[in-house]
């Protein structure tokens, strides 16, 4: 196994200190909105599945779409 290199120092700066804790905030925030995007989908995919369409078909299907729908999209800016 290999070993992991721990050789932060917590910076004494508070203001840099601040914009640490600020970041690590903000990235909590996403993963909870991470964890909501994640809970909406399972339910898509399990109402799909009540209409008789697998998930696997289902997750398929919406890949290809939002990768057009990305490139439609990226291609107008």
């Amino acid at each position: 196994m290999s070993e992991e290199n721990n050789d932060f120092t917590v910076p004494s700066d508070p203001k840099i200190r601040a914009e640490i804790k600020s970041k690590v905030i903000e990235a909590s925030a996403l993963l909870i909105q991470k964890e909501g995007v994640m809970d909406a989908l399972k339910g898509l995919r399990e109402a799909v599945e009540e209409l008789g369409t697998p998930k696997s078909t289902f997750n398929r299907m919406v890949k290809a779409y939002h990768k057009q729908n990305y490139k439609e999209t990226s291609y107008e800016d």
